[in-house]
C-alpha cells in the first residue's frame, strides 16, 4: 500500500494502539500517528491532514462519535474506521454507529484480525 497514507489511531486502551501499528506496517501502512484519548485525538485533527483514521468509541475526553464528526468536517475525503467492544454486541451502540455512518466498524477485540482487509477496502473506496 501506499506508504505516504497519514493514519491516526485513537484509543485509550494501553496495548491497542500498539497492536494497531504493528498490523498496519505488515500491509506497508507506516506513517502512524497515536492519541490516547479523544481530546488528544481532536488535537491531532486540528494540526494535521490525515487520510485514515481509526477510533475507539468510548474514550476520555472527547468520544469517539466527535472524532468522526471533526474529521468529516476537517477532511471531508478522509476515511473513518470506528472500534469498540461493544459493537455487534449492544444494539443500541450497533444503531448509533450505523447512524454515524462511518466507513467502517470493527469490534474489538474480535475484529482486529479483519483490520488489514477492513483498511485495504476503505482505502480503495
Amino acid at each position: 500500500m501506499n506508504k505516504g497514507i497519514k493514519i491516526l489511531v485513537a484509543d485509550d486502551d494501553e496495548y491497542i494502539p500498539a497492536l494497531l501499528i504493528q498490523l498496519l506496517a505488515k500491509i506497508g501502512l507506516t506513517n502512524v500517528d497515536v492519541a490516547h484519548n479523544g481530546t488528544e485525538a481532536i488535537n491531532c485533527l486540528s494540526e494535521e491532514n490525515y487520510d485514515l483514521v481509526i477510533t475507539d468509541i468510548e474514550m476520555p475526553g472527547h468520544n469517539g462519535f466527535t472524532v468522526l464528526t471533526t474529521t468529516r468536517q476537517l477532511y471531508p475525503e478522509a476515511k473513518v474506521i470506528m472500534m469498540s467492544g461493544r459493537i455487534g454486541s449492544d444494539p443500541e451502540m450497533d444503531a448509533r454507529v450505523s447512524e454515524a455512518q462511518p466507513d467502517a466498524s470493527l469490534s474489538k477485540p474480535g475484529g482486529m484480525a479483519s483490520l488489514q482487509e477492513t483498511v485495504r477496502r476503505v482505502l480503495k473506496a
